[in-house]
């Protein structure tokens, strides 16, 4: 991720998962969305900008966003323990 002002609050808050409230999944989709669009998905940050979008299906409750978040995040992630939990993700976003 290219640096900004606020790049290491919205890791904290987006890599951080609270979404106990609705204010802070709200928070967390807003902080993983701006990491996203800060990020160049090339290269070794390939498997962290995954993390980003996987990370924000996790606080978001649109359904067709999420399943693109999804679908984009699986090849993306090649953790192999992850990687049943984004194609959880897509089967109940898709």
């Amino acid at each position: 991720a290219s640096a900004y002002d606020t790049l290491t609050e919205d890791y904290g808050i987006c890599m951080g998962g609270n979404t106990e409230t609705a204010e802070q999944a709200e928070a967390m989709v807003d902080a993983c969305t701006r990491l996203i669009d800060n990020s160049s998905p090339a290269g070794k940050k390939l498997e962290l900008y995954g993390m980003f979008l996987a990370m924000r299906v996790t606080a978001n409750t649109d359904k067709a966003a999420n399943c693109k978040d999804a679908r984009q995040a699986a090849p993306l992630i090649k953790d192999p323990k992850l990687q049943p939990l984004v194609q959880d993700m897509i089967n109940i976003n898709c």
